[in-house]
């Protein structure tokens, strides 16, 4: 099984566990529920940035424990807790995690800086 199988099957567990249906989820990220069917069921192979961030924030989920799997040894190296997610170094992971994750923050703080500038204006 590969990392973004994984990542799928981790994010529709952990929908259900919140009581959220795909239609919920899909309509907070802006996606089709159609689009998370075939994002949990591993059949769409493609998940940007910003809505992987959408996707925790909706999830109140950890960034490291979805991207990662909580039980993961990079996990446990990270030395997180599921709801701890400050101050970390991202040191010991794989580079290709590296570089998501670091990808995953430009993003969201890229759309922060957005929404920021867009609520200034108005």
């Amino acid at each position: 099984m590969d990392d973004m199988t994984e990542l799928s099957q981790r994010i529709g567990k952990l929908r259900i566990e919140r009581g959220i249906s795909q239609v919920r989820l899909g309509r907070a990220i802006g996606v089709s529920t159609t689009a998370i069917f075939k994002l949990e069921s591993g059949e769409s192979r493609m998940l940007r940035a910003d809505h992987l961030l959408r996707i925790v924030l909706e999830l109140n989920a950890n960034p490291y424990a979805l991207l990662l799997g909580e039980h993961s040894p990079e996990f446990r190296q990270l030395g997180l807790s599921h709801s701890h997610t400050e101050s970390v170094s991202l040191s010991g992971l794989r580079p290709d995690r590296r570089r998501l994750l670091a990808w995953i923050i430009e993003t969201f703080l890229e759309e922060a800086e957005g929404q920021k500038k867009h609520a200034g204006s108005s």
